[in-house]
């Protein structure tokens, strides 16, 4: 039996969940928003502040359906991405996150670069820091600890 996806008997148009995230982003005083769709891919991007950092959520699109099946895998991918950043907003609201730490990994850092991605190549070469300027960890050296403790990805007690 295949996995139901989230979402997938929607009758909410795209548009509609466009319209509503605008609405949520707009009534916490973000006016900057913008909605990009590609073939494979959703992309929703915003800016909290007229200038300065902005943020991009993306979400994958299966391929390969007609056209009718294609339309109601993008509302389903469209009302899944509304959640999601709903849930996060609704998480903030509550006084368990701030924007920046809620949103840091989708912090854009370059034409179609997120934050999650500059973290996620450097570890995958190796790095304990990232090069923003100064020395900031990746995996903070604790009590105890320093990088000679770590051999061949382990941390192991020193003697």
């Amino acid at each position: 039996m295949a996995t139901r996806k989230p979402y997938q008997d929607t009758a909410v148009s795209t548009g509609r969940t466009q319209e509503q995230l605008g609405g949520l982003l707009q009534k916490r005083g973000i006016h900057v928003t913008r909605w990009t769709a590609f073939p494979d891919l959703i992309r929703f991007e915003f800016q909290p502040k007229k200038e300065g950092i902005a943020y991009r959520v993306e979400i994958a699109v299966e391929k390969g359906y007609t056209a009718r099946e294609g339309e109601q895998i993008r509302r389903a991918a469209y009302r899944t991405l509304f959640w999601y950043v709903k849930s996060k907003f609704e998480a903030m609201d509550a006084g368990l996150a701030d924007l920046e730490r809620e949103f840091m990994p989708y912090m854009i850092t370059g034409p179609d670069r997120v934050f999650y991605q500059e973290v996620a190549e450097a570890m995958e070469h190796g790095a304990r820091s990232l090069p923003l300027g100064q020395d900031s960890p990746l995996l903070p050296v604790g009590r105890g600890e320093n990088p000679t403790d770590i051999v061949e990805g382990r941390l192991v007690e020193a003697d």
